[in-house]
């Protein structure tokens, strides 16, 4: 009880102290740099920005009309013992909002491999000097679990599973594979060629892991990044995204099914937990929250990090697919 009034009475001073002091919810503003380069190892050509913070009268960020890119800076990229330049460039695109030619750094030839470090140094066009390092993850090392077939089948009780779990991990990170450190973006991938006037058009179906009731229509739900190397997919699930492929078409002679797989982006170390807050950070109420201001930028602000790519081919059974009329190059 007295524990309570404690609380009460802090409570109250705070109250009156903030009725009869100034009270201003905007913080002090700090004009700093910010540097986002996201490293991509599914390309050979890497991108980056740089602009300013900047501040706007009201709490509306949308309402300043100045583009606060910044050009001419000079970005030094250090990897397995050669340094790339970033240059500066105008991609072929509109800025929607300020209504101005999309400007950012950009480098060619350059391919990000797994475990590798990778150190970045960006002079402004003022002087000013602000650096990053990121490590990408072993992707390379990534180990499987489990049969990857769909339909699973489980030898133990001699029966087959209404659901298939795809499993994978990193060695490296045996000891806390819980940890923040890491994040996983799983997406299961149907591949098909659909014949129409006689050509053989190449296609993919994005697999849902769900399926969720809106008004009077099923609206897909994908899976969402997670920290651990797990997920799941309802065989039913499966079943219904093959029969979408060939919706509204009675002929289904004419699709080949060519294979399915499951892709998962690996963010490293700087990357994962800006994606997390991203992804979690959110008020429940209408009023919408920014993700808590995260950086791995030293001397500005921003974040410079990189993602892996691993991919795990899934088998099919001949007999599931016969429900669907598909045929398929490589059934079981």
């Amino acid at each position: 009880m007295k524990k309570f009034l404690y609380y009460i009475a802090v409570f109250l001073t705070v109250i009156t102290i903030s009725c009869n002091e100034d009270f201003s919810v905007r913080g002090p503003f700090d004009d700093e740099y910010v540097f986002d380069c996201i490293l991509r190892c599914d390309t050979t050509t890497q991108f980056a920005t740089i602009s300013r913070t900047y501040e706007v009268a009201n709490f509306n960020p949308l309402t300043n009309t100045v583009n606060p890119v910044v050009k001419n800076a000079k970005i030094k990229l250090f990897y397995k013992g050669s340094v790339y330049t970033m240059r500066d460039t105008v991609l072929p695109l509109t800025d929607p909002h300020y209504n101005t030619p999309v400007s950012c750094y950009c480098v060619k030839n350059m391919q990000i491999d797994a475990g590798q470090t990778i150190d970045a140094e960006v002079t402004m066009p003022d002087g000013k000097v602000i650096t990053a390092s990121t490590k990408t993850l072993p992707a390379n090392e990534a180990q499987y679990e489990g049969p990857y077939t769909i339909p699973e089948f489980d030898p133990h009780k001699a029966l087959w599973l209404d659901h298939v779990t795809f499993m994978w991990m990193l060695p490296s990170y045996m000891k806390d594979p819980y940890s923040a450190k890491l994040y996983y973006a799983p997406q299961l991938t149907i591949e098909y060629y659909k014949k129409e006037n006689g050509n053989s058009i190449l296609m993919k179906k994005i697999v849902p892991d769900d399926y969720i009731v809106s008004g009077d229509k099923l609206v897909p739900h994908y899976p969402e990044p997670r920290h651990v190397g797990i997920c799941t997919y309802d065989t039913a699930i499966v079943g219904r995204a093959m029969r979408e492929i060939s919706e509204n078409d009675s002929n289904k002679s004419n699709y080949l099914i060519i294979k399915v797989f499951l892709t998962v982006l690996m963010f490293d170390e700087n990357l994962a937990p800006y994606y997390a807050a991203d992804q979690t950070f959110d008020s429940g109420a209408s009023l919408n929250l920014s993700p808590p201001d995260l950086s791995s930028i030293n001397g500005g602000k921003g974040i410079f990090g990189s993602f892996m790519k691993i991919t795990k081919n899934v088998n099919l059974y001949d007999w599931f697919l016969d429900r669907f009329g598909y045929q398929y190059a490589n059934a079981n």
